[in-house]
């Protein structure tokens, strides 16, 4: 007589478990990856000499501008759920050193869409742009 062996699964099974269990780790590790990739760049930007603003935190304090009081921030590219639990955080600004090589800012475009990215050439594009800024200036 031959005995049934407990729990016996085919070989077509166990691909689809191995798949469904893969994916959701290969997502988890692109995430990881990305902000591992933002903290790099970050690091790299104070090293540079610039600085970062978090776009958690109210640097105006409660009232803000002029006393006028902040009750709603406009969030462009909220983080994900699992990006936040990965340690990431949202960046309202960073500013890039003039001396920094343009590689750089490209990079902090690429992996910050949510942060305003001031970088001197883009500076000097403005002046060129708005005529009434250079005549302030030149007063």
């Amino acid at each position: 007589m031959r005995t049934r062996r407990f729990c016996q699964f085919s070989l077509k099974s166990l691909f689809v478990a191995v798949t469904l269990v893969a994916l959701p780790c290969g997502f988890l590790a692109w995430q990881r990856e990305i902000v591992e990739e933002r903290r790099e760049t970050l690091t790299r930007i104070e090293q540079l000499g610039g600085c970062w603003h978090d776009a958690s935190k109210n640097y105006l304090g409660d009232e803000g501008y002029f006393g006028v009081k902040i009750t709603d921030r406009v969030v462009r590219h909220e983080l994900t759920w699992l990006r936040r639990q990965l340690g990431d955080t949202g960046i309202k600004s960073i500013s890039i050193p003039s001396d920094s090589p343009q590689e750089i800012a490209d990079r902090a475009r690429k992996l910050f869409p949510e942060a305003d990215i001031y970088h001197p050439d883009f500076l000097k594009s403005l002046h060129n742009f708005n005529p009434l800024f250079n005549a302030e200036i030149e007063k």
